[in-house]
């Protein structure tokens, strides 16, 4: 019958209706074990990104709560914008250009002149690429020599970008 007992009874004698259930339900835990299996697999075979990706993400947050700390951020902000503006002085110096530099900013001989702010000095372009080569598998070695590299390439490029506005705005 379909009383609680006969339920009961059914589950314990072997060979009864309910033994079909339990075959159901191992291989139906058969089948979730395999897809764990799976999932484990496909895990193994991305860990490498999963881990560049969380450690990008925690060297970003990290290196942006460090650029707002009160300190570090009057410093950069004064700083940096007087020594991109300096570096892209003298490269305009250094091809016949003529151009004066106060502070941050930069007076072409025509009278046009233009100011560095700082977030046009590359702050937030060397804290990502940062964050990129310290969440890279690498070694310490490596990912200092990539630091240091990097930062010098990004801020040259920074100072020509700047010489180049420089240029453009002597002439148009």
């Amino acid at each position: 019958g379909g009383s609680l007992a006969s339920v009961f009874l059914a589950k314990q004698i072997p060979g009864t209706y309910y033994t079909g259930c339990l075959d159901y339900y191992i291989a139906s835990g058969r089948a979730m074990g395999e897809k764990l299996t799976k999932l484990k697999r496909w895990y193994r075979n991305y860990s490498v990104l999963f881990r560049f990706y969380f450690l990008l993400g925690y060297f970003l947050v990290l290196q942006f709560l460090f650029l707002h700390w009160k300190l570090t951020q009057t410093y950069l902000e004064s700083n940096l914008p007087a020594f991109i503006a300096a570096s892209s002085g003298f490269l305009l110096n250094l091809f016949g250009f003529g151009a004066t530099v106060t502070g941050s900013g930069i007076t072409m001989p025509n009278g046009r002149a233009f100011q560095i702010v700082y977030h046009c000095a590359g702050p937030f372009a060397m804290i990502i690429y940062t964050a990129a080569v310290l969440a890279f598998p690498s070694t310490w070695k490596e990912k200092f020599i990539g630091l240091v590299g990097g930062i010098i390439a990004l801020n040259c490029v920074n100072i020509t970008r700047i010489a180049t506005l420089g240029v453009v705005v002597m002439y148009y």
